[in-house]
């Protein structure tokens, strides 16, 4: 199940990719009605929840929400200088780092992989296919400069998929990921606003963006926290999350290219990124 939540979040994160590239919402901008709009859907439904007593929830959900400010607005700043096929040579990195450093949190998950070496030879070499498709999948000449201003990139997408993972795993479901959902939401709008009004250029461009843009990406992005949130709660490990949730460069060149439009994607790259992620699937499947 959690592949499943994990693919609905990646085609969902696809298409919103996509679709942005007809809205032109700007970056700051974007990330204030990401904030707004998940808190505004899921505020009221939060009555027939029980909010999670686990204060390490809500520490994992404040850590997310001021990591996560400073994470969207490095890589979008990454993707307006450099292009956003850049990320992609850094962001796969993450993976093997999520995958090791989660076994810090869960002592009993390593120990159940240790004595499996072949299935754990398996997921390996799985992680290692995705990593060198992504690699390919977009054609960019990286250079030193683009490298050191997307570097910082990489911890904290490290940081934010843990403490995902943290918080879904010290709170039961639904709750998890409606509480989630709403107080990173929440502290990223707090943030972008306060932006927003040192910068009254960002103001005026959330003022004059259109009201039915910003209700299609509140609804997007509360459906993408809420995806993602439930694949955490179910994955063994936040690293196979991540894994499938990279395949949403692939979707938004499927879609690019049946609109016609040009897209200097691999499609090679991307079907082999494709199996490589239904392998892990499976590789995980047999040995939880």
């Amino acid at each position: 199940m959690w592949a499943l939540a994990s693919l609905g979040y990646s085609l969902l994160l696809g298409w919103f990719v996509h679709a942005n590239r007809t809205w032109q919402i700007p970056g700051r901008t974007l990330i204030i009605i990401r904030g707004g709009g998940p808190v505004l859907l899921l505020a009221p439904v939060l009555l027939f929840f029980t909010p999670p007593d686990d204060p390490v929830f809500y520490l994992a959900c404040l850590g997310t929400g001021l990591i996560g400010y400073f994470h969207d607005v490095r890589l979008m700043d990454a993707g307006a200088r450099y292009g956003g096929a850049v990320t992609l040579r850094v962001l796969p990195l993450a993976l093997p780092l999520i995958f090791l450093l989660w076994f810090l949190f869960d002592r009993t998950q390593a120990d159940y992989l240790l004595a499996r070496p072949g299935d754990l030879a398996m997921i390996a070499a799985a992680m290692g296919g995705i990593m060198v498709s992504l690699f390919f999948l977009r054609r960019c000449n990286v250079t030193m400069d683009a490298l050191r201003f997307v570097a910082p990139i990489l911890p904290l997408a490290v940081i934010i998929d843990i403490n995902n993972k943290l918080a879904q795993s010290h709170a039961p479901w639904p709750n998890n990921t409606i509480y989630y959902a709403v107080i990173v939401s929440l502290v990223l709008f707090i943030l972008g606003a306060i932006e927003a009004m040192m910068r009254r250029e960002h103001a005026t461009a959330v003022l004059h963006a259109r009201l039915k843009q910003g209700m299609a990406i509140g609804m997007i992005i509360t459906a993408l926290m809420l995806f993602k949130g439930t694949a955490m709660y179910l994955a063994p490990n936040p690293a196979y999350v991540t894994a499938v949730s990279l395949t949403s460069t692939f979707w938004v060149s499927l879609w690019n290219r049946a609109h016609g439009r040009k897209d200097d994607g691999n499609i090679i790259a991307g079907g082999a990124l494709v199996i490589f992620v239904m392998l892990l699937a499976l590789a995980v499947a047999q040995t939880h």
